[in-house]
């Protein structure tokens, strides 16, 4: 969801739950970040492809891919 003020939402469902996600800054392509920050899921795109990861919400944390290769599904 694409609102007039520039900010950006997507809603991904994984392991069962919904995460609301808000656009953030990237270097290039989309990274949006759970608002919901004990989830700490990342979903990190560029044109059709894409991967989730997670980071703790722990300053020493690393980010872990949890699901790579991710590709858009054309109909």
């Amino acid at each position: 969801m694409n609102l007039r003020s520039g900010l950006s939402f997507a809603a991904l469902h994984h392991q069962g739950r919904t995460h609301l996600m808000q656009n953030r800054p990237s270097a290039s392509g989309a990274r949006y970040v759970a608002l919901d920050e004990e989830a700490g899921l990342r979903w990190h795109s560029k044109g059709d492809e894409g991967f989730l990861a997670f980071l703790a919400a722990d300053h020493t944390a690393r980010e872990q891919v949890r699901l790579a290769d991710c590709r858009a599904v054309r109909p």
